[in-house]
């Protein structure tokens, strides 16, 4: 049941009432100040604890493993095991035959982490 404040517009009492979100419009009807016992009584929201129900999107995920947890839930268990087979299945080198005529992809594969000596080695090849 939820827990609902309520401030007098009387004496500035403010006190708690339990009821369900159903009997809301009755009870609030019924309800009067326990001091003064005043039915000039208001909703005070900020004494309510109120917390949102709320869960992040697919557009809000700041980390790719983060889009990648929420992709795998929504899509199910099956359908990420068959994306993960049609990877491993697929042909790596699909690039090359995209390429304009004359180029081809870089087979260097440590660039980073040459010296400048070796870099300029490589460039006098």
């Amino acid at each position: 049941m939820p827990e609902y404040s309520f401030r007098c517009d009387k004496c500035d009492e403010t006190f708690l009432r339990f009821f369900h979100v159903k009997e809301y419009e009755s009870e609030l009807k019924k309800s009067k100040c326990p001091s003064c016992k005043s039915k000039k009584i208001y909703r005070d929201f900020l004494a309510d604890n109120i917390t949102p129900n709320y869960i992040k999107g697919v557009h809000e995920a700041k980390t790719l493993g983060e889009l990648a947890d929420k992709r795998s839930k929504k899509l199910g268990r099956r359908a990420v095991e068959g994306i993960k087979q049609d990877q491993k299945t697929k042909k790596k080198n699909t690039l090359e035959k995209k390429l304009p005529e004359g180029m081809t992809i870089s087979k260097y594969e440590d660039t980073g982490r040459l010296s400048k000596s070796q870099v300029d080695k490589k460039r006098k090849k």
